[in-house]
């Protein structure tokens, strides 16, 4: 509870940092001083929604691995492989920045990749690229595939920075012009409901319109998620992203996911009891690095049920929700994550197509 307060009182101070910066860069019109200031601001809606998404529990982290391969002229500076908490450095490292996050596919089709830390991992990325962010380097802003209103790309970024991000028209073309953008669009596959979708589907309309957005000089940088099934279907009708790094999330392995538990839900004499048949039913047959069963991370917040001393799975204390945020359950033991929380996050519409969060104004 003492971290918690602790971790509230952090967020207040550093809201009170960012409107004293943010009132400082007021009133300068240079490409750098405007992409300071929208920074800045995504750095704080950031924060929040990568801390809604873990709960509240921003210690509620399975840092998950990753294998890229490269398609197109494309070229790296960083391995091809790394941890979750890697992947903005990864990302930073690429010429040009042009990246596609999927999930695993563990039994095939479009669904078998779901809740797999794709939403999470533009939101990792969201934070830790506008924390970071180096001067001349683009400014990261979250756009919601479904929400894509048919446009060329840069013409709903520029909306989106007026709309959502409340800059003045000129300044949003000023950082349009100088390449200081870079979208992470969540969801690729959510603009169909076709489980594959086709050459002339919404979602390879977008690719398309990805594949159009120019930089300085070569394709722009862009961040895009999408699930694996998709992905691929997308890929076999010729409609894939071009000049990309595509960058594959690996399932958690059942020593991650037991290490997990230990650490922040079996953590005391009597959870640990209690948690101890699904503790045991992570842990790998002898000789074996494979799972038993199929285990899946779902996103961030999970709310697995806990046995009670008679067997039965009953919901553990709020407390321990927070701390399982981001959990992982095997499926034997497993229920149905909660919904997603429903803050408001700037450039997430109420309505048709809201299928994670409401708007809010900046």
């Amino acid at each position: 509870m003492l971290s918690f307060g602790a971790g509230l009182v952090s967020m207040f101070v550093g809201a009170a940092s960012f409107w004293a910066a943010l009132a400082a860069l007021r009133g300068q019109r240079d490409p750098e001083s405007v992409a300071r200031r929208l920074a800045l601001h995504v750095a704080v809606e950031a924060e929040r929604r990568y801390t809604a998404l873990l709960g509240g529990d921003l210690g509620g982290l399975v840092d998950l691995d990753w294998t890229a391969r490269l398609s197109g002229r494309i070229s790296s500076a960083e391995p091809l492989s790394g941890r979750l908490t890697g992947l903005a450095a990864f990302q930073r490292g690429l010429f040009p920045g042009r990246v596609v996050v999927t999930g695993h596919a563990l039994t095939g089709g479009r669904s078998a990749d779901a809740g797999t830390g794709k939403t999470l991992t533009a939101a990792t990325l969201l934070l830790a690229l506008s924390r970071n962010r180096s001067p001349g380097h683009p400014v990261p802003v979250p756009l919601y595939a479904a929400d894509w209103p048919g446009t060329p790309l840069h013409e709903w970024i520029r909306d989106q920075l007026v709309r959502v991000w409340a800059l003045p028209p000129a300044e949003a073309e000023l950082l349009m012009q100088a390449h200081m953008v870079l979208p992470v669009i969540d969801g690729i596959d959510e603009t169909d409901s076709d489980e594959v979708p086709g050459p002339h589907s919404r979602s390879a309309l977008l690719v398309g319109a990805v594949n159009d957005f120019q930089g300085a000089g070569t394709r722009g940088a862009a961040v895009v998620t999408c699930r694996a099934g998709a992905y691929s279907a997308l890929d076999r009708a010729g409609a894939a992203a071009r000049t990309v790094a595509v960058v594959q999330l690996r399932p958690v392995t059942p020593s991650m996911a037991r290490e997990y538990l230990e650490n922040r839900v079996a953590d005391t004499t009597p959870d640990l009891a209690r948690w101890r048949p699904v503790l045991d039913a992570l842990h790998p047959p002898t000789g074996s690095g494979a799972p038993s069963q199929a285990l899946q991370l779902r996103g961030g917040v999970k709310h697995a049920m806990a046995p009670d001393a008679r067997g039965h799975r009953v919901q553990a204390p709020a407390r321990r929700r927070r701390a399982r945020s981001a959990a992982v359950v095997a499926a034997r033991g497993g229920r149905k994550p909660a919904r997603a929380s429903t803050e408001p996050v700037p450039g997430r519409p109420c309505g048709h197509g809201a299928r994670r969060q409401p708007r809010c104004s900046p």
